[in-house]
């Protein structure tokens, strides 16, 4: 395609700082918000649990097997589980949080977290806030 490596870095860079400017925001790295645990995160493990259609991705067992998968290649602790869809099916069940029967229910979802912390690893199940006006 003829295009500059150089020329395309400068000009991502360039967006960077406009979009840092334009929207107040701050470097990773100059963050005090930021707890240094989440600073030696080296891999976020985005898992998908069920869709709102009612397919299941992965269950809760599924879920500890790929944390413990990633913990064997690097440390635990540089790992992060964002759970998606862990409540049930993926926005239908919002905002009712609580783990999903068809992944594991609340048994299932309790030995994920016993086999992420032994892994050394973390947890972030996802809350979403579209259902915060529900009744």
């Amino acid at each position: 395609l003829g295009l500059d490596p150089a020329a395309l870095d400068a000009d991502f860079e360039a967006h960077l700082a406009f979009v840092e400017k334009a929207f107040g925001l701050e470097r990773w790295e100059e963050r005090a918000d930021v707890p240094e645990w989440a600073r030696d995160l080296r891999l976020v493990l985005n898992l998908h649990g069920q869709h709102w259609t009612g397919h299941v991705f992965n269950t809760f067992d599924a879920m500890a097997d790929a944390v413990e998968a990633a913990a064997r290649e690097l440390p635990g602790r540089q790992v992060l589980a964002y759970l998606a869809g862990w409540e049930g099916r993926y926005y239908w069940q919002y905002p009712y949080y609580q783990p999903g029967e068809a992944l594991g229910g609340e048994a299932g979802f309790r030995r994920l977290l016993a086999r992420v912390r032994a892994a050394g690893a973390h947890v972030m199940p996802m809350f979403g806030a579209n259902g915060v006006n529900a009744q």
